[in-house]
């Protein structure tokens, strides 16, 4: 992993957090796309979610909340709820 798959990871989580914000109706959508973006970028992910804010992490607990509703993706949801 190096610097730029970093900052694009990062680039791309926050975008799917903000719109889950803004556009909280469309939620399957975004977390649809950050579960595709973290099976991409696992590593990647672990580094990320270490240093996310504290808004970050908020967000992020409303995905896990999400995933643990619809039963998504298990993996995933495992992932975020160790590291969050």
């Amino acid at each position: 992993m190096n610097d730029e798959e970093f900052y694009t990871f990062r680039t791309e989580i926050r975008k799917n957090l903000g719109r889950i914000i803004f556009f909280p109706e469309n939620t399957n959508i975004y977390v649809d796309s950050i579960i595709q973006l973290i099976e991409k970028n696992e590593e990647v992910f672990l580094v990320y979610i270490k240093n996310c804010t504290k808004n970050e992490k908020t967000i992020l607990t409303k995905v896990l909340n999400y995933l643990k509703e619809t039963n998504k993706n298990r993996y995933i949801e495992n992932l975020i709820e160790e590291n969050l």
